[in-house]
């Protein structure tokens, strides 16, 4: 490729909405398969990864060039074949009162992990619709993720969190998660590089 040209940013990263304020609105929280290759669920999906003030919080930029990036359908095709050869994990739509509202990943025993430790999921969302979000959808949506990891034997699971995301740090502890690691000079946003944090919560079936 050119000097001008890079590979689009991972996609690894947590967004989670603010704690909520008050009660929480009442919602039929349901999940589907993510079809990556379907015309409808790209469209929507990059209205999210192209949005300038949601996307840093999920990926992983380099450099100001970076974050310009455009994710486009070749890029979804691309994931779609790279992400149905993983057996072990699962892409999710996260839907409310049957709307698509965001999107949620799980993996097992995944390269990104800091934990090496055999049985050790990882889990990121993206709540896209900003009218779902401050509801308490984040933390039901971890608790089914860690539902389906248990389910696929795991006995821990790690999460990772860019430092200016408050509102994840805040969610992720609140749920009992721990900082385990924090990665210096990891991810571009508004002029400067900042860290990752890596947290990590032992899940119940773990012992």
């Amino acid at each position: 490729m050119s000097e001008r040209e890079f590979l689009p940013p991972q996609r690894s990263e947590l967004l989670a909405e603010a704690a909520p304020t008050g009660k929480s609105i009442p919602m039929d929280l349901s999940f589907t398969p993510i079809d990556y290759t379907d015309r409808s669920s790209q469209s929507l999906l990059l209205n999210w990864y192209n949005d300038s003030e949601l996307s840093p919080l999920f990926n992983l930029f380099q450099s100001e060039e970076h974050a310009k990036y455009q994710f486009t359908r070749a890029d979804l095709a691309r994931r779609a074949l790279r992400e149905g050869e993983d057996a072990r994990g699962g892409d999710l739509w996260i839907r409310v009162d049957g709307r698509r509202a965001g999107e949620a990943r799980y993996e097992m025993d995944t390269a990104k992990l800091v934990t090496r430790d055999e049985g050790t999921g990882w889990i990121s969302l993206v709540i896209g619709e900003a009218a779902v979000r401050g509801q308490g959808l984040g933390t039901a949506v971890v608790k089914h993720l860690e539902k389906c990891l248990e389910q696929s034997g795991a006995r821990r699971v790690e999460v990772g969190v860019f430092e200016y995301n408050d509102a994840s740090l805040r969610l992720f502890e609140r749920l009992g998660y721990r900082p385990i690691a924090r990665r210096e000079q990891r991810v571009w946003w508004r002029g400067q590089m900042w860290a990752e944090i890596r947290l990590l919560r032992e899940l119940s079936s773990g012992g």
